[in-house]
């Protein structure tokens, strides 16, 4: 079963907030804006600050401006810089929404995503991916959308992405702060039911090949395969066909092969 939270995401643009009233309305936490591109928010001190001093949970995004892998590590690092003297609890985010971005490619957009995960991860922070259904549905690969948690943008009466952990619903209006404000739920789930989805892949005609340096794949697949770890070998993953694999050995008899 899944529990709920309420998280309210905010930003310079919130300049009344009681943090106590929010917290004693029923939201658990905030999603705070730390960086405009590499540009600090003018607020985010003061609201993480505040945040932090009533006991909610806090976690920071990063509105993006990049538009390839160079420029998403400028503004990475300067992101966690920000946000590193801070006890962050909930996610680091990237929201990935700007037009910079529409004039890029999805194997750019992918890598934007894949520097900003990988540096937040190395801060052992963790990484989430904040975007609005339709990006989610055609700016970037299947493999990257399952390679990081996803923050789904979607204004409706339901989610309807399965595996999202977090979803932004719309306005709404919370004791505390003067004005709307974006309404999300944070979906909790067990640690197995994580690492199940966060290691699942839904591959439809994926090139499969036999080892991480053969020059061409053996067949296509489609279905649902699981990466079997976090190793990146030659610019390829190994995947196998069953949740009861990943991990195990021997690797010869778990291993469905690798892909890209």
């Amino acid at each position: 079963m899944k529990m709920e939270q309420k998280i309210l995401d905010i930003s310079k643009w919130q300049t009344c907030i009681d943090f106590q009233k929010v917290k004693n309305s029923g939201v658990s936490g905030v999603m705070i804006r730390a960086c405009y591109g590499e540009f600090e928010d003018s607020l985010f001190k003061q609201h993480i600050k505040n945040a932090l001093a009533v006991g909610l949970k806090v976690g920071a995004y990063m509105y993006s401006l990049a538009h390839n892998s160079a420029t998403a590590f400028k503004e990475t690092t300067a992101f966690l810089k920000i946000v590193e003297p801070y006890e962050i609890s909930l996610f680091c985010a990237i929201d990935m929404e700007d037009s910079i971005q529409l004039n890029t490619n999805n194997e750019q957009r992918d890598e934007i995503v894949k520097t900003f995960k990988d540096l937040v991860e190395r801060a052992n922070k963790k990484p989430i991916l904040y975007a609005s259904r339709y990006w989610l549905d055609t700016k970037f690969s299947i493999s990257t959308l399952y390679s990081i948690p996803l923050w789904v943008a979607e204004w409706s009466a339901k989610c309807s992405i399965e595996n999202a952990t977090m979803w932004q619903y719309g306005k709404t209006h919370v004791d505390g702060i003067c004005g709307a404000v974006d309404g999300n739920i944070l979906f909790e789930k067990s640690e197995s039911t994580i690492q199940q989805e966060n290691n699942s892949l839904n591959l439809k005609n994926e090139p499969l090949y036999p080892t991480s340096t053969a020059k061409q794949p053996t067949n296509k697949i489609t279905g649902k395969y699981f990466y079997y770890d976090k190793k990146i070998i030659n610019g390829r993953r190994r995947i196998t066909n069953s949740p009861d694999r990943i991990g195990k050995s021997p690797i010869g008899l778990n291993v469905t092969g690798f892909i890209n």
